[in-house]
């Protein structure tokens, strides 16, 4: 059905163009333009494709200046996924500092923030220092969305005491 769709939409566009075009073929009509004393004239064919061409050049600048900005993004993301697919690995294989340290690391990126807090306060609960599980069960607390995470690693920690 959408397949449908497309092909209908194209067609009415092309149809609304070909009247478009038989109508400006009649009377092409007449722009001018006065800037700083000087005098720039064209039809309104014209005058519409410039400005378009105008507007997409000016759309492919402001792309392209961002680009840099959405690589960079992009690579934070990466690095993010990365370090939550290594701590959680870590968090399996029982290296449980490291796990927390790559965890804490991967938190700091709001897509794999809530899941990376909890992999953390696990693997800080198993490490034999209960201040660091403490520490990071109120930071978990601090940035945390929802209460029942937050209240079942109070209640994890409370118990390893």
């Amino acid at each position: 059905m959408n397949l449908f769709r497309n092909i209908l939409f194209w067609l009415a566009l092309a149809v609304i163009g070909a009247l478009i075009a038989q109508l400006l073929l009649h009377d092409p009509g007449y722009v001018l333009i006065r800037y700083r004393g000087n005098d720039y004239t064209t039809t309104v064919t014209s005058g519409v494709l410039i400005l378009l061409a105008a507007l997409f050049a000016l759309w492919i600048l402001w792309t392209l200046l961002l680009l840099p900005f959405r690589a960079w993004r992009g690579m934070r993301h990466r690095q993010a996924r990365a370090r939550l697919a290594d701590g959680l690995n870590a968090l399996h294989q029982g290296h449980w500092s490291r796990a927390e340290k790559l965890l804490g690391q991967a938190a700091e990126d709001s897509q794999a923030e809530a899941a990376a807090r909890v992999a953390a306060a696990r693997a800080a609960m198993r490490t034999p220092r209960n201040d660091r599980s403490m520490r990071s069960a109120t930071s978990m607390r601090r940035h945390g969305r929802s209460r029942a995470p937050n209240a079942r690693c109070r209640n994890n920690v409370r118990s390893t005491r």
